[in-house]
């Protein structure tokens, strides 16, 4: 049984639509020490930027992919993506859970 998400991994193709959308439409704040603004933060093992956005003792973590050639940038060409992870009587673990959506 689970108790808690971790987080909930959003894939997106442009970051400043995503930030309007989640930050200026639905009133989210991001967490500037993890991710600074405007750009977030940048992990290098994939190249992505990150805005972490907290919901409550969860997270909404936005991607964008800076090559598009990068498994995350082709994964996001294919098919976007959502990913999560969740907190059972065991602890936390990456469920490899994904939701596929179509971007268009």
């Amino acid at each position: 049984m689970f108790t808690r998400l971790h987080h909930l991994g959003l894939v997106v193709g442009d970051l400043e639509a995503a930030k309007s959308l989640w930050l200026d439409t639905y009133g989210f704040s991001v967490d500037e020490e993890r991710s600074p603004l405007p750009d977030g933060r940048n992990v290098q093992l994939d190249n992505v930027n990150i805005l972490d956005i907290p919901v409550g003792e969860s997270e909404l973590e936005i991607n964008m992919a800076n090559d598009p050639n990068s498994g995350t940038g082709k994964f996001l060409e294919r098919r976007g993506r959502i990913n999560c992870s969740m907190k059972d009587k065991n602890g936390w673990r990456w469920l490899g859970t994904q939701f596929t959506i179509k971007l268009n």
